[in-house]
């Protein structure tokens, strides 16, 4: 079976109102949500839900998160959020994020991951999730990372 093709992916969100703070824009920590949406979406599109990934003896903890913003969203903004897997081994996955408004990048961030154990040791990633990133088009073209 032919596995995924892309690296990457872009998932919308439209910006609800008590996201926004006193001064009518995105509170900063909704932007670190967002990503996590997009996560997820990534997960899913690569046949690894988390509910899946975290059914067994392993989680996935972030061990690693930023986030620079560059302009502000507001209430019912339509934002894309790009994901790009930026690397991966037996034991962690990094991801960039691209946070768009009308194709500007508004924001820009990135998470790691690690595999722990329910104790809370590291252990490999999930062979499922191991088996799925084997199968990634990683020669794909790559996209301009503002």
């Amino acid at each position: 079976m032919k596995g995924p093709c892309f690296p990457d992916l872009e998932v919308p969100i439209r910006v609800r109102y008590h996201e926004t703070d006193k001064m009518g824009v995105v509170h900063h920590s909704n932007y670190i949500r967002y990503m996590e949406v997009a996560r997820m979406a990534w997960l899913d599109a690569l046949g690894c839900p988390f509910t899946r990934i975290e059914g067994g003896d392993t989680q996935l903890m972030i061990t690693e998160v930023s986030c620079t913003y560059r302009a502000p969203a507001t209430f019912d903004d339509l934002l894309q959020v790009h994901i790009i897997l930026e690397r991966w081994n037996k034991f962690r996955l990094s991801f960039l994020f691209l946070i768009k408004k009308e194709d500007r990048v508004i924001a820009k961030g990135g998470s790691a991951l690690a595999a722990v154990s329910n104790a809370g040791y590291p252990v490999p990633l999930p062979e499922i999730l191991l088996e799925r990133l084997s199968e990634l088009d990683v020669t794909a073209p790559q996209h301009h990372h503002d």
